[in-house]
């Protein structure tokens, strides 16, 4: 069964020239705890080159330890809860 419901909204985090903040990664686990999934932007202020931003992801997921990739499209992702 998909996560992704039809008409459903997903909660939307976006990540800005302020980095993976505390602020950021709180509301992160709170969103994935209340609605089980979650899309994450990063804004081109933060994202120079691919490598910077797989770095982004990496670091967002090693705190994120109950969180997995669903799906990866540009500098979005969209986490769910493993």
């Amino acid at each position: 069964m998909s996560k992704f419901r039809k008409g459903e909204e997903t909660p939307v985090i976006r990540i800005g020239k302020m980095g993976l903040s505390e602020g950021a990664i709180k509301e992160i686990k709170r969103q994935l705890k209340e609605h089980k999934i979650v899309k994450v932007k990063f804004l081109n202020t933060i994202v120079a080159n691919k490598e910077e931003y797989n770095s982004q992801v990496e670091a967002l997921l090693k705190q994120l330890n109950d969180a997995k990739v669903e799906k990866k499209v540009g500098h979005t992702i969209v986490l769910s809860q493993k």
